[in-house]
């Protein structure tokens, strides 16, 4: 088995910040080739805006869609990881050639079985994205990585001219979630969420019967989430500092994260129930049933403007996220939103809730009351017709240069009803918002929640 930093242009174990990266990706390049030029002229004029020489803009990365099968980089390949590299292994049109991981053990595994599913050994393995976004033949990533790494090497990504498919939550912060936003806009990138429920035929169905004014003028939305914490590592409980594995890059897992000891209870899997790196099934769900209830509205929302929130938080441990919740967000045309796990008012699902009855959707089905609203959405001309699945509509927009903006800003409006429900729980007060700026009115305590900050070496 390798040891840290023995690939191919591996860097030492946190040798390099991001603001190194730009260097780095212009090493290498061939020098003296166009791309090595492109490259080059993007770093120096990166470098002269973040020194404040000389206000320049920095012009979006030239994209095309590739005329050849789209070149794929897996980065993290854990549980959820591996599921996402064997479905786009099945995908015609597209080919993985590189995977990623701090973990060698696991970087390795995945290298293993990329090469068997081809039949060769050309797929890479590397332990830094570093390296991974220095190759000018990848044309995009897939990021499976903990919450507090979401959002740096996705930024990296799509300033390397990279395209980014990623799971949810957006960002581990209001504030990361802004900078991917911009970012995207600014480059021209493609970033396609993860989602695992939008495009299933219930949710659809009950997206579709909301926007058609089925149900009249909305007035409320339910979302229920799972609640407690899952083992999912089975290392509950085993949260005395040790030494990290030899196959762990430790602290390049932690990266951006307040730094704490190695234990196993903190890493792979089990890293959701700790704020630091992850956010608890408030967080692990709003990526999935936030987007699809947000979307069924129909236009972006015009709020929150107040946001009311009590948790119940672990007594002990080293997990700290909370077990049980219900958020309570209230937006300026009457519509009031929840979000609870434990609390038996409110099942998992989402509900929609108007002058003519409700819709309800999860993953078991549909039910409404009246129940012929169901049968109004099933009419010629009413029933949504299919929808891709995420891989699939990622590879259809980098065939077709198909902007996502749109469906990231409404990701970006779902986690942020995590991060300001998680802040006013915190808190223990109601909380007013203004959300052309993105903060809380006349509370900077409040606001100043709302960014995760990140440990040195390493920034957005």
């Amino acid at each position: 088995m390798k040891t840290p930093g023995t690939n191919p242009g591996d860097s030492p174990r946190g040798a390099a910040s991001v603001s190194d990266c730009a260097p780095t990706l212009f090493a290498a390049i061939p020098q003296g080739t166009p791309a090595h030029r492109v490259r080059r002229r993007r770093f120096l004029q990166q470098l002269t805006l973040a020194v404040g020489a000389f206000p320049i803009l920095v012009p979006p990365v030239l994209r095309s869609a590739p005329s050849r099968e789209i070149a794929l980089a897996s980065i993290g390949v854990g549980d959820r990881g591996r599921a996402d590299l064997e479905t786009f292994l099945a995908e015609p049109g597209c080919r993985v050639l590189a995977v990623c991981d701090v973990d060698h053990e696991r970087a390795e595994a995945a290298k293993t079985r990329v090469n068997s599913h081809y039949g060769n050994r050309d797929c890479r393995v590397y332990y830094d994205f570093r390296n991974v976004l220095a190759r000018p033949d990848i044309d995009a990533v897939v990021l499976a990585l903990p919450n507090h790494w979401h959002a740096i090497p996705g930024l990296q990504a799509i300033r390397a001219g990279k395209d980014v498919y990623a799971e949810p939550p957006l960002a581990h912060s209001l504030r990361e979630g802004r900078a991917v936003i911009e970012a995207v806009r600014r480059y021209g990138g493609i970033w396609q969420m993860g989602d695992s429920l939008g495009h299933l035929e219930p949710h659809r169905r009950a997206v579709a019967c909301v926007r058609q004014g089925g149900l009249g003028a909305l007035r409320a939305i339910e979302i229920g989430l799972e609640a407690g914490h899952h083992d999912g590592a089975g290392t509950a409980g085993r949260e005395t500092p040790d030494r990290a594995p030899p196959a762990l890059d430790y602290e390049m897992w932690l990266g951006p994260a307040p730094w704490a000891p190695y234990c196993p209870a903190r890493v792979h899997h089990n890293w959701r129930w700790i704020r630091d790196t992850g956010g608890g099934q408030l967080m692990d769900g709003i990526g999935h049933e936030g987007v699809v209830a947000l979307e069924a509205w129909g236009v972006r929302p015009q709020g929150p403007l107040k946001i009311e929130a009590s948790g119940t938080f672990p007594m002990a441990g080293l997990w700290n996220s909370p077990t049980a919740f219900r958020i309570t967000v209230r937006y300026p045309n009457d519509v009031t939103l929840v979000i609870a796990a434990g609390h038996q008012d409110i099942r998992r699902g989402i509900r929609w809730i108007g002058d003519r009855g409700w819709i309800r959707v999860d993953r078991q089905g549909l039910e409404a009351e009246p129940k012929g609203l169901l049968d109004e959405s099933s009419r010629p001309g009413k029933r949504p017709g299919p929808m891709l699945p995420p891989h699939r509509r990622l590879l259809e927009s980098i065939r077709s240069r198909r902007p996502t903006l749109d469906s990231l800003v409404v990701a970006h409006h779902a986690a942020a009803l995590g991060h300001l429900g998680q802040v006013a729980m915190d808190l223990g007060r109601p909380l007013r918002f203004d959300p052309e700026a993105e903060a809380f009115i006349l509370d900077p305590v409040a606001t100043g929640l709302l960014a995760a900050p990140c440990r040195e070496p390493w920034s957005l």
